[in-house]
């Protein structure tokens, strides 16, 4: 709560994080990079604060209104990461270009962004994801689509969709259309933003011909999905049918790989980071408005800082995820409160003390209560813990009478490790 005196605030799009979401949070990061280990993934780190020319190469090169700047003592400007792929390439080019391709790679850490003005998004994001170095073809991308669907189903989420396009698609339709470089930067705005009815106007105003127009309305879904095959596969720009083959490809392996969530073909689909050169994908729970992952291929970014190598990854947004898994009501993350409150009665500490030392050696939190056995048994009850006291002759432990008292569900005093009776 905010002081009378304005004290207590954050900063913009900053948020505080309590203890029942900080649990599940941590919860959540341990599965998913338990879930990346698996698949053969070794985590990395890389500094909050970057100098500003390294993270500029995911932007294309170019400056972003969305990053956060610093200068530091040295007059340099630092940014803090706006993302974690390109601080990796970074990393790659820097660190590990003598090891054996291909490398897989992964974190989690926070990126921080300035959001629109009233968008409601915070500013850092909690990102956690893969990075596959080395790796080309639809193998490649297949496995980080499927390592994603395993990764938020381990997280918790139940029920979500992906979405599937190829960066090379809309520009390769805008050019078979005969759109000039000004308009496709427009269109391409339109989509990012989810702007639809915009696309759709600056489409029409462009006077096509009507199998051009619907064509191009394709990417906005305006049009009759059955006929996306027939309509794609005049395309007489190369890149646009290599993306459509690889497609192609790629979901006839996620067949393979068993992935039963829907896979939809998005034409209109648009990163918004500028590195991407192929495949692209994202995530979306119900009820979410954005993708709680999202990634693809950028095979040019690489070079940048050192050889040049292909490389996929997705990113996942560890707070959205945990946002579907609140509307899910998956209260099995939930970790509450200490497990048991040990009652020290007048001259009981060092029992009290080592009672409480032998539950945590054997993995259950327990806290000593020096105060009176009723505030005990009131604490307990908010934290949904067991009460239990020290009787007076040979330190063993017994439930305090419960009263209005409702034990945690799980393993009671009475099944306390050995040596605490």
């Amino acid at each position: 709560m905010k002081e009378a005196n304005g004290r207590g605030q954050v900063a913009e799009g900053q948020r505080d994080v309590l203890q029942d979401e900080a649990a599940v949070r941590r919860t959540v990061e341990a599965r998913l990079l338990e879930t990346y280990r698996r698949w053969g993934y070794r985590e990395v780190g890389t500094p909050t604060l970057e100098l500003l020319e390294e993270v500029l190469p995911g932007a294309g090169g170019s400056d972003r209104d969305d990053l956060y700047k610093l200068i530091d003592r040295r007059g340099r400007i630092l940014a803090l990461r706006p993302d974690m792929t390109t601080p990796i390439a970074r990393l790659v080019g820097t660190h590990l270009t003598e090891q054996p391709l291909p490398l897989r790679l992964c974190y989690s850490a926070p990126v921080f962004r300035y959001q629109p003005q009233g968008a409601g998004r915070p500013h850092e994001v909690l990102q956690s994801g893969v990075e596959l170095v080395g790796a080309s073809g639809p193998e490649a991308d297949a496995e980080v689509i499927a390592l994603t669907v395993e990764a938020l189903r381990a997280g918790g989420l139940d029920s979500f969709a992906v979405s599937l396009s190829d960066s090379r698609l809309l520009p390769g339709i805008m050019k078979h259309c005969g759109v000039d470089n000004g308009v496709q930067n427009q269109l391409r705005r339109a989509l990012a933003d989810r702007d639809l009815v915009g696309y759709e106007r600056a489409v029409r105003a462009l006077s096509l011909d009507a199998e051009r127009e619907r064509l191009l309305l394709l990417p906005a879904g305006l049009g009759d999905a059955r006929e996306w095959d027939s309509m794609l596969a005049g395309l007489d720009n190369r890149e646009a049918r290599e993306a459509l083959e690889a497609m192609k490809q790629v979901t006839a392996l996620l067949e393979r790989y068993s992935v039963t969530v829907p896979i939809h073909l998005d034409l209109g689909l648009v990163r918004g980071l500028d590195y991407y050169t192929g495949l692209i994908f994202e995530a979306f729970a119900p009820g979410s408005g954005y993708p709680v992952a999202g990634g693809g291929r950028y095979d040019r970014l690489l070079q940048a800082f050192g050889p040049d190598r292909p490389a996929t990854g997705f990113a996942l947004d560890v707070g959205l995820l945990l946002q579907a898994l609140g509307r899910a009501d998956d209260s099995g993350l939930r970790r509450p409160g200490p497990e048991v409150v040990i009652v020290a009665g007048e001259g009981q500490q060092t029992l009290a003390f080592e009672r409480a030392q032998a539950f945590r050696r054997a993995g259950r939190s327990a806290v000593v209560w020096h105060g009176r056995p009723e505030d005990a048994q009131v604490y307990a009850e908010g934290q949904g813990s067991q009460c239990v006291a020290l009787d007076a002759m040979g330190g063993d432990l017994s439930p305090l009478p419960p009263g209005r008292l409702r034990p945690r569900a799980g393993p009671s005093v009475a099944a306390a490790p050995a040596g605490i009776h």
